[in-house]
């Protein structure tokens, strides 16, 4: 049946601009394809390096303060076991905890608490003074803090805190707990009313504790050193701590309250943000996009781990703040496309002009002449192939006819020694050319013949699948062609064995072969079984790595003598499955699974 449009004149004109133009469009539209998802792996790409970079700057900044805190403890506590710091002596104290202040620019706090309830050290002030602190019977029980001298000594009462007892305070009671260096969780300092962690460490002598050392650190700084990381105008960067509170963050939110006069660190359920809100309910592994109020973030999350210290550091940056040049060049380049795209089917459609008109001419011209009248072309001024197609024309087509006759006697020779070839190939389709025994293809067609006419005529049928036991291991140590040598001996040897021409051998794939006999008792297929294994074994091909020592056959042999519930198929699973108890059982043997 034809369709509808299959007599419609086909146009020239249309076959040449319609493959130019629509293989120029293709391109196009591929090249810009390529150009976005590019730019959009290079943004991914970028952001991804900027994430990396941001986290070694935190890494670096944390490692730094954390440190100095580790690093001014530690002096402390050498100071004391040296003999160089003596509690009891106000001067030598005082001078010593003023100096580790001062030196310490990043630090808020150094002091000391002893069992007893005294607490000495020295504090920084906002405005960069430096206060020591004392509290001991002579204080009442007091915490007391004097502005230095230039000394490093105490010279006027700045401050009081009543009733203060450092055994009490969290830095005191982890170190306590811990018996080493350890960081408090963060709790509210009681000078500052910020939060603040402590690094703590106990000092001991003969196992008895003599104080606990502490270095105080603001958390505000945290925030500080976030704010100057490269984020872009609405990405984010937070960290929250172990006990799921918020450390320190980029955004407005406040990262504590002051309650009864203490800062409470904001819980992370508690945060107003709904970009925060949004990470923290993904739950999910980051490093992946994340959609928040309909904008694209590409979220990472890294855990952060200083002695006890447990945080995780979330940085989420908005796509669309390193998008907006990228859109303006991208826009830019769509409309250069555009304008040269129009230039080009201008182009194609003047250049297609010029190469039909010549070619329409010479149409017009032939069907004149094959209605008798010829209507000579002036083609004098376009010297191309046009011009010789005209004056080859009346020649060609003498030639044509001849030839054609030509090669129908071509065609006849050639289609009787293509059916010979023919036969050839079909047999060497049914032939394992390395084995020259028969291949799977000839199994499955000769096999299941083999098997329907056991069926028809009540003849016992037998399959038995033979595999060369470690043949991977002869092959990794003799290599590839003693494997195939091999093949050969161990095919020649079956074929000998089986005497009946009425039996089937085949190369079923790799190292395994098969077999199907049909008309033997069991014990008759037994003992050709075991005939066909022994003279393999007696082949004597050495296999030095295998437990034998000589290359050997498993053999699993599947024998019917009914077939009502049975296909060829099933029985060389059978076979193949008995074959696999056979390997099983220490290879080297038959067994046969009678069905």
């Amino acid at each position: 049946m034809k369709l509808p449009f299959s007599n419609r004149k086909q146009s020239i004109r249309g076959d040449l601009l319609r493959p130019f133009i629509l293989s120029f469009l293709c391109t196009v539209a591929l090249m810009a394809g390529m150009l976005i998802l590019q730019s959009q792996k290079m943004v991914d790409q970028v952001l991804n390096e900027l994430q990396g970079e941001m986290l070694i700057m935190l890494d670096r900044e944390l490692n730094t303060r954390l440190g100095e805190a580790v690093q001014l403890s530690h002096i402390s506590h050498d100071a004391m076991k040296n003999r160089i710091l003596d509690t009891q002596d106000p001067q030598n104290r005082e001078r010593f905890f003023s100096m580790m202040v001062k030196h310490y620019p990043n630090v808020t706090m150094s002091y000391v608490g002893l069992p007893s309830g005294e607490f000495y050290g020295a504090r920084r002030n906002t405005d960069g003074s430096i206060d020591i602190a004392r509290n001991n019977s002579l204080t009442k029980g007091h915490s007391e803090y004097y502005r230095i001298d230039a000394y490093g000594s105490a010279d006027n009462l700045t401050q009081v805190f009543e009733n203060f007892d450092p055994r009490i305070r969290p830095w005191y009671l982890s170190a306590q707990t811990a018996k080493g260096p350890v960081f408090s969780s963060i709790y509210s300092h009681f000078v500052f009313k910020e939060p603040t962690i402590t690094a703590s460490l106990p000092y001991y002598e003969e196992d008895r504790l003599v104080g606990i050392f502490g270095v105080d650190l603001l958390l505000t700084w945290l925030g500080e050193a976030l704010s100057e990381l490269p984020i872009g105008n609405n990405g984010l960067v937070f960290i929250v701590d172990q006990d799921e509170q918020l450390v320190a963050t980029t955004t407005k939110d406040a990262i504590f309250r002051i309650v009864d006069n203490k800062s409470v660190n904001v819980s992370v359920h508690d945060v107003d943000n709904s970009v925060i809100r949004s990470i923290l309910s993904a739950n999910q592994a980051f490093n992946d996009d994340l959609s928040i109020n309909n904008k694209a973030y590409m979220v990472s999350k890294t855990q952060y781990k200083y002695e006890n210290l447990d945080w995780n550091i979330y940085i989420a940056l908005m796509k669309d703040d390193f998008l907006e040049d990228l859109k303006v060049t991208l826009t830019w380049t769509l409309l250069l496309v555009i304008f040269i795209t129009a230039l080009f089917i201008v182009g194609t459609v003047v250049i297609v002009k010029r190469i039909v008109d010549p070619i329409t001419k010479l149409n017009d011209a032939t069907k004149k002449l094959e209605q008798g009248s010829y209507v000579a072309l002036d083609l004098d001024h376009h010297k191309n192939e046009i011009y010789e197609l005209n004056s080859s024309f009346n020649s060609m087509g003498q030639q044509i006819i001849h030839q054609v006759e030509i090669l129908e006697e071509e065609v006849a020779a050639r289609t009787k020694e293509l059916e010979e070839k023919n036969e050839i190939l079909k047999d060497l389709s049914y032939t394992d050319q390395l084995l020259h025994i028969g291949n799977r293809r000839r199994f499955d067609e000769s096999g299941g013949f083999m098997f329907e006419l056991a069926n028809r005529s009540v003849l016992t049928f037998t399959i038995m699948m033979l595999d060369i036991d470690d043949f991977k291991i002869f092959n990794d140590t003799y290599g590839h062609v003693e494997g195939d040598n091999c093949l050969i001996k161990i095919a020649s040897t079956m074929q000998e064995s089986l005497n009946r021409k009425t039996d089937l051998l085949a190369r079923y794939g790799g190292e395994e072969f098969v077999v199907a006999i049909t008309h033997l008792t069991k014990e008759q297929v037994l003992d050709r079984a075991e005939h066909i294994r022994q003279s393999i074994e007696d082949l004597k091909i050495e296999n030095i790595k295998t437990k034998t020592g000589f290359v050997t056959v498993s053999i699993g042999i599947a024998y019917g003598t009914t077939y009502q519930n049975l296909t060829l198929e099933q029985m060389v699973r059978e076979a193949d499955q008995a074959m696999y108890t056979a390997k099983v059982a220490g290879k080297n043997r038959c067994v046969i699974k009678e069905l």
